[in-house]
């Protein structure tokens, strides 16, 4: 109860909620380490987990931006090369968990993007936009095991804090602290990632994310909607994602 506390009162603490995982922070230059000019080799967790991200091929690195999102300083990803990779799944799919990111994609995408996905295609649960949906075109998902579920409305260039909770079989999805939509996946069971999980695309694959991304917090527990609402309002101020 301190710790939340001390975290209501004004700091901005991820761990104060217990079980973080990963905490990327762009904004904290200690955590990145560079390859060529602004190109970074590795973005490093701030959990004390070691869920460090990596990018050993120069031409996959993406890039240190100072003013991405609000001008604040964010990773950028060209959307045609460039990805990241952790050697750990982070959380177990069938569990409950909770992630939240800082975004502004650099258009809106007329294909399939992954954004942040633990686990391979067709495995993976995690941030995904559908471009060719007919059912649903250029919406924003939750990516569970090669099925996206709709998650929000129409794709947008605007910065925005996602986040996705996950009890048992049911998922919620918030943007910028605000509740959107609820999806069950019992019909469907997820799978159990394999031991990776990608920030800005899904290893080689064709549909790689094209923005910013600033923060990524996962959590292996379900966050209620007013800590989600907590955490996505800290992170904007001090921020100023949104």
């Amino acid at each position: 109860m301190l710790r939340r506390r001390l975290l209501l009162s004004g700091g901005f603490d991820p761990r104060s909620l217990g079980s973080l995982v990963l905490w990327l922070d762009a904004s904290d230059s200690s955590t990145l380490t560079f390859a060529t000019g602004a190109k970074i080799s590795q973005w490093a967790d701030k959990s004390g987990n070691n869920n460090h991200f990596y990018q050993a091929t120069g031409l996959r690195q993406p890039s240190y931006t100072a003013t991405g999102i609000n001008n604040k300083p964010s990773i950028t990803f060209d959307g045609s090369l460039t990805y990241m990779t952790c050697d750990s799944s982070l959380i177990t799919a069938k569990t409950n968990w909770t992630m939240l990111l800082a975004i502004k994609a650099d258009s809106v995408f007329a294909n399939t993007r992954y954004v942040f996905v633990c686990g391979d295609v067709g495995t993976g649960i995690g941030f995904s936009y559908n471009g060719n949906s007919v059912a649903n075109p250029q919406k924003k998902e939750i990516y569970f095991a090669g099925l996206g579920f709709l998650a929000d409305d129409s794709q947008t260039t605007n910065s925005e804090i996602w986040a996705i909770n996950r009890n048992t079989t049911i998922s919620s999805h918030f943007t910028n602290g605000v509740y959107q939509t609820t999806v069950d996946d019992n019909a469907n069971p997820i799978n159990t990632p394999i031991n990776h999980t990608y920030i800005g695309g899904v290893g080689l694959t064709t549909n790689l994310f094209g923005g910013n991304i600033s923060d990524v917090l996962v959590y292996n527990r379900y966050l209620s909607a007013s800590e989600i609402f907590l955490l996505t309002t800290k992170l904007n101020n001090r921020k100023g994602v949104y």
